[in-house]
């Protein structure tokens, strides 16, 4: 059990720059007036699963400054909303992870106006509430990594992607997408030149879900799910790498047959790792 005097000693220290604070009960901690000479600044800051006292919230939601900000499964939509809320934290957060959160309107509102954020977790967290084209996030132009693993999202989801112009890294494991959902991604057009790493692991696809692969110029690498059936179609096709630039092939889930292995050949002078 965390002390809160211990816990408000470290706070106290102007070197403290990493805290992590995982399902810390704050109202078991004794209720403080100020929270002056506390540290504001922090490089990293994991709040997730923590309950919030009233006092312990507004010092996480009044004028902190963070660069990387955890806050996974949070237990308090309210007490999520204030701290997603507060200015500074719009201007200073670059990665922001809130994996596991239940995103409402009201919940959208406040994470449109992050300014900085270059890398965005929302697995196991969205809706289709994302899907309105009209919707304008703040961060558009500086976001290069996206997860949106474990959700269940219609394929026509993907055209949201489209106002992320500088998008290098998309993480969609596990999505329940069905196989052809390659070509709306296809249709993001900025992607096709900024896109360098993409994980659609868990996820069916077909033989022209391999081929749509090739839209992207400058793509690294590729964590993918795939059967004999599909690998044995391409094969029939073509007689080279999914991708021009692949440097990394990643097998989730795969069993390698005498057709797997053939496809692993096929990529011999890359790296290929199996999951």
């Amino acid at each position: 059990k965390l002390n809160d005097q211990i816990f408000s000693f470290f706070l106290k220290s102007k070197y403290l720059k990493i805290l992590s604070a995982r399902n810390v009960n704050f109202r078991e901690f004794k209720d403080l007036e100020n929270f002056d000479g506390f540290q504001r600044i922090f490089d990293f800051l994991d709040i997730s699963g923590c309950n919030f006292s009233e006092s312990y919230l507004n010092f996480f939601s009044t004028n902190l400054r963070v660069r990387t900000l955890i806050m996974q499964n949070a237990k308090d939509d309210e007490a999520e909303y204030r701290i997603l809320s507060s200015k500074t934290l719009y201007q200073s957060v670059e990665t922001l992870d809130l994996r596991g959160n239940i995103l409402t309107p009201d919940m959208l509102a406040p994470i449109k106006k992050f300014c900085s954020v270059n890398n965005l977790n929302l697995s196991g967290s969205l809706t289709d509430l994302l899907d309105d084209a009209n919707d304008f996030y703040t961060f558009e132009d500086c976001l290069k990594t996206l997860n949106i693993s474990c959700n269940r999202l219609k394929k026509s989801f993907l055209c949201f992607l489209n106002r992320f112009k500088n998008l290098e890294e998309f993480i969609a494991a596990d999505c329940n997408f069905d196989s052809g959902f390659m070509s709306y991604l296809e249709s993001v057009k900025p992607l096709n030149k900024s896109l360098k790493k993409i994980d659609i692991t868990g996820n069916r696809v077909d033989i022209f879900d391999i081929i749509g692969l090739r839209v992207f110029e400058n793509l690294e690498s590729i964590a993918i799910t795939l059967n004999s059936k599909v690998v044995s179609d391409y094969l029939e096709i073509h007689v080279s790498p999914f991708c021009a630039n692949l440097k990394v092939l990643t097998l989730a889930s795969v069993y390698v047959d005498e057709i797997i292995f053939k496809l692993i050949m096929l990529h011999s002078n890359i790296v290929i790792q199996s999951l």
